[in-house]
Order: C-alpha cells, then sequence, then structure tokens
C-alpha cells in the first residue's frame, strides 16, 4: 500500500469512526507516526487529499443538484445529443464512480455543456403550445 493510499484510507475511517473517539484517536496517532516517518512526501499526499475532497464535493453537488429531475428527464438522450458521449460516461460522472482508479467528474466544461443542455431543454418544453 502506498503512503497516499494509507492516509485515504485513514482519512476515510476517522471519518467513519465519528462516534468513538477512542478509535479516532488511534487513527489520529497513526497519521501522526506516517507524517514523522515521511515528512518530505506527506505534503504531496495532503495535496492529493484536498484535491480528493474536492473532486467529491463538486460530484456530490452535481448529483444533489441534479437528483429532484433525474426521474423526469432522460439522461442517454442528454449523453448523446449534447456531449456526444454514452449513457455509462455521462452516469460516471452524475454518480462520481470510480473509474481506472480515479473519480470520474465533469471537467469545467462539461459543466457549462450540462448547464447549456438543461437550459436548451427547459426552453423546449416551454415553447410547447397544447392547443
Amino acid at each position: 500500500m502506498t503512503l497516499k493510499e494509507e492516509y485515504f484510507a485513514l482519512r476515510d475511517a476517522f471519518v467513519a469512526a465519528k462516534n468513538s473517539p477512542l478509535e479516532q484517536q488511534a487513527i489520529e496517532d497513526r497519521i501522526n507516526k506516517l507524517i514523522e516517518e515521511h515528512p518530505d512526501e506527506f505534503p504531496d499526499v495532503l495535496e492529493a487529499s484536498v484535491d480528493d475532497l474536492i473532486e467529491k464535493a463538486t460530484s456530490n453537488l452535481v448529483k444533489s443538484q441534479m437528483e429532484p429531475i433525474i426521474p423526469m428527464i432522460n439522461l442517454s438522450y442528454i449523453a448523446k445529443t449534447y456531449f456526444k458521449k454514452s449513457n455509462a460516461w455521462f452516469i460516471q460522472r452524475v454518480n462520481g464512480y470510480i473509474v481506472n482508479g480515479k473519480r470520474a467528474t465533469f471537467k469545467e466544461e462539461d459543466l457549462k455543456t450540462l448547464q447549456d443542455a438543461l437550459s436548451d431543454m427547459a426552453d423546449k418544453l416551454k415553447s410547447i403550445k397544447l392547443i
């Protein structure tokens, strides 16, 4: 296990142990030992951890914002029409799935495309006049 993998596992275990101060203290002690053992490498591990947390937060934000409308829209249509990608590609990013060892997220330009797609669909729906 690499230093990064061990730290990420400890970080996640620390959060999971939120109701166990003793377990959290043991995890914190292990993290402090890792810092002592790898003082030159640890800043890079922390930077990777911050990047990972930002990716998770962004992915969770997109998913939570889209959750109320997902039953109303065809995600495959959005993927194919606006992104020229597969439904699987789109779903991986909406849900933040791990693909090839990395979290699948929307890039900045993808988020703009998604916003434009939703706006375009909304305009099309608003333009329908029955009777």
